[in-house]
């Protein structure tokens, strides 16, 4: 089953990286919450001169890492 952001990714196979206000709005997070909780760690940025960037690739890799799948962890 996609998720609505990949959906949206897909849907705009020709863009190959994406604004913060972009991503935020892919992730269905805020900005704030992108800046401070989803560190450079988890989902890299590029910078182009102060602008802010996130590659396509990494955007999905970080939903499918972060994605349930409704099996409970630990035993």
């Amino acid at each position: 089953m996609k998720t609505q952001a990949s959906s949206v990714i897909e849907e705009l196979p020709e863009k190959m990286y994406f604004s913060r206000q972009e991503t935020a709005t892919l992730l269905r997070i805020g900005l704030s919450t992108l800046d401070s909780k989803i560190g450079p760690e988890l989902l890299p940025r590029v910078r182009m001169r102060k602008r802010v960037y996130f590659l396509r690739s990494d955007i999905e890799k970080f939903i499918l890492a972060n994605r349930c799948t409704g099996e409970k962890h630990g035993n």
